[in-house]
């Protein structure tokens, strides 16, 4: 059986790699946050991002104060990952092709 993995699938899984390895160490690292380069701290999607980082590292206490939507985040973006694999390998299985050898039936009467 042949498992069929779509794109987005891939960039999810890819971007919560990068949150659980890098994430949490970035400090001081080259940013494209406009917030950050406008010299303001505490921007929500660094937090959030430094979260999902720190709740798959398993630090669950420092994840909750970087950000409190980063822990439900984890859980919904790993649902959804199962979910977008789940509903393609279901469309390829009822898209198989039929039978070649199977006899037609030309008893069969038609509507017209």
């Amino acid at each position: 059986m042949r498992i069929t993995v779509p794109l987005e699938a891939c960039i999810w899984t890819l971007s919560l790699v990068v949150l659980g390895v890098f994430g949490p160490a970035l400090t001081g690292h080259i940013t494209i946050c406009i917030p950050t380069l406008l010299g303001f701290d505490g921007c929500m999607g660094c937090g959030i991002g430094r979260a999902i980082g720190l709740a798959l590292r398993g630090d669950v206490l420092a994840s909750w104060n970087a950000h409190w939507l980063g822990i439900p985040a984890v859980f919904i973006l790993i649902t959804h990952i199962v979910r977008l694999v789940i509903n393609a390998n279901r469309q390829n299985d009822a898209i198989k092709p039929t039978d070649t050898n199977t006899p037609i039936n030309t008893n069969t009467p038609i509507n017209i």
